[in-house]
């Protein structure tokens, strides 16, 4: 029984051997197969991204990430919440230097009432109408700016998904999901030409004239402007549930149904091609099961860089978004110590428009990631 310890011991040390040769194996294959994908597009994509935020995922290329991601050796770890963290108070910090000149001027006008007292009314009234006019211009001013940066993360979204699908399509047909394949076209459609067009040019526009009369019912305190805001809010909250719900719908009936098609086609090729060709079938089938297995990993790390370069072209948007709705929150606190309430009832009224178009984005972005998700899940287990 002696005589074989040191044989077992020999072979532990030499377990690892044919596991680091089939590790090694696994790479070249899967590098080899990533290379007869053109990823030109995506790496322009990815180039786009601010450089704060591709360290965040930890690698310098397209390429590189989706290897790194298929052979599980993803870079993202505990820096990426102190990243996320960081640039997040950076953001408020930006918000609450703009907002610097509002939080000025509502001292001016407390010092005035003040300093004048319970008299002169008409200096009073005129001057604090001149202070919250230059309020009007700088939130409205801001606000558009607002708009606009969700508007185009809405627009780079649809754009991104423009440019990725190729490749998906390709992916998905090349594990043998070709039903899957043909169904995820009409989803990408759905998704940046119905669902994005609408928020991009309906409800983003809606929530916008539900500032201008946030404004303007805080300002003149007339309570049925501030019910047809409410009301306004109210449609767009509902347009958005709804969307989310068909949206869903579709992707889920599709999927279902296109699942079966692909597993039931690809069973039936690998079943003729071991019994139409003699000695070399089963041989060509085993192959094809292995090049199979290296692509769906490829199409899988592809999902996660797809997310991964969504979530890298919203997440600055969206940022700038929560920190100008947190920041008009603090503002509106500290302007009520010191004025009337016409000016923390507008703050706030704001700070729920910034809100809205930030769901509105990540409405968008949500739906973006549960299709890329779908793209990983189809032909994953035919």
């Amino acid at each position: 029984m002696k005589r074989f310890i040191p044989w077992f011991f020999l072979a532990l040390l030499l377990c690892p051997l044919p596991c680091r040769a089939l590790e090694a194996e696994l790479e070249s294959t899967l590098e080899g197969v990533l290379a007869s994908y053109d990823l030109g597009a995506w790496q322009e994509s990815y180039s786009q991204l601010p450089q704060e935020i591709r360290e965040l995922w930890g690698y310098g290329d397209v390429r590189s990430l989706i290897a790194g991601y298929a052979l599980g050796e993803e870079q993202a770890d505990g820096g990426l919440l102190t990243g996320l963290w960081r640039q997040g108070l950076a953001a408020v910090a930006a918000s609450m230097k703009s907002l610097g000149a509002i939080l000025a001027i509502t001292l001016i006008c407390g010092l005035l009432e003040a300093i004048l007292g319970r008299g002169q009314n008409g200096v009073k009234e005129m001057a604090n109408f001149l202070c919250y006019g230059v309020c009007v211009m700088i939130l409205s001013a801001m606000m558009a700016g607002q708009l606009s940066l969700a508007a185009q993360a809405v627009g780079d979204i649809c754009g991104l998904l423009e440019a990725l699908t190729p490749l998906l399509v390709a992916l998905l047909a090349a594990v043998g999901a070709t039903s899957s394949a043909g169904m995820v076209q009409p989803v990408f459609v759905l998704l940046s030409g119905t669902v994005a067009k609408a928020v991009q040019e309906g409800l983003l526009p809606a929530v916008m004239s539900a500032g201008v009369l946030q404004i303007v019912g805080a300002l003149t305190g007339q309570e049925r402007i501030g019910r047809l805001s409410a009301a306004i809010k109210s449609f767009v909250k509902w347009a958005m549930g709804g969307l989310t719900t068909i949206f869903l719908g579709i992707m889920t009936i599709r999927g279902m149904s296109a699942g079966g098609v692909d597993s039931l086609s690809f069973r039936t090729m690998k079943y003729t091609l071991d019994k139409s060709l003699p000695l070399v079938g089963g041989v060509v089938a085993g192959s094809l099961d292995s090049v199979r297995g290296c692509t769906i990993l490829i199409k899988n790390a592809a999902g996660i860089a797809a997310v991964l370069l969504g979530l890298g072209m919203v997440l600055t948007p969206l940022l700038q978004l929560g920190g100008m709705s947190l920041a008009l929150r603090l503002t509106g606190a500290l302007c009520a110590q010191v004025s009337d309430g016409r000016m923390p009832r507008m703050l706030d009224g704001l700070a729920d428009i910034c809100r809205y178009m930030f769901g509105c984005v990540g409405l968008v972005t949500l739906m973006y990631v549960l299709t890329m998700g779908l793209v990983a899940a189809l032909g994953s287990g035919v």
